[in-house]
């Protein structure tokens, strides 16, 4: 395993998935194809944290590709009224 993945590690923060608002970056997106290829090179191990532009609608497709789990904030803390977005992203994602 070459890089950043073959050091001793239980999680890893990958992205950014898409654009962020939150946390701009000079790196490119990596999308869903990039946190599939993260998964697969890092084996099933890991737990692979998705932060970076991560939407409601591509929160699933996200965690489908081999994220763990996802990291967000701007999605929910921007939002008129964060606690019923917060409801919407769990019940969706049950």
């Amino acid at each position: 395993m070459p890089g950043i993945l073959a050091e001793p590690a239980d999680y890893f923060s990958i992205g950014p998935v898409a654009v962020s608002g939150t946390k701009p970056s000079t790196r490119a997106p990596i999308g869903v194809a990039g946190v599939r290829k993260l998964r697969e090179e890092a084996g099933p191990g890991p737990i692979l944290v998705a932060a970076g532009g991560i939407t409601l609608e591509s929160a699933r497709a996200v965690l489908a590709a081999g994220a763990s789990t996802v990291a967000v904030s701007a999605a929910i803390f921007r939002a008129a009224d964060p606690a019923e977005v917060l409801r919407r992203w769990l019940t969706v994602l049950e």
